[in-house]
């Protein structure tokens, strides 16, 4: 029998565009290259897409990433 437990899901938009020093409180940021991970538990797990559907912003994951990748993607944006 397989056990639930629950988990933090996060999910991240990054871009290699985006940097500290353009983030302030009330600009409105406009990202048209972007990458989306999906974090569990703070450990980034997946790669996944943003759809816009009726007003409501969807995730889905498309991929997995190896343990590698996510090592990688967790120190290039210390997750």
């Amino acid at each position: 029998m397989s056990k639930s437990i629950k988990v933090k899901i996060e999910v991240i938009l990054t871009s290699d565009l985006l940097t500290t020093g353009e983030l302030e409180l009330g600009k409105e940021i406009k990202l048209d290259k972007y990458d989306v991970i999906v974090s569990v538990n703070r450990l980034p797990f997946y790669k996944g897409k943003l759809k816009n559907e009726d007003n409501l912003l969807l995730c889905k994951i498309i991929s997995v990433f190896e343990s590698e990748e996510a090592l990688n993607q967790k120190e290039k944006y210390l997750l």
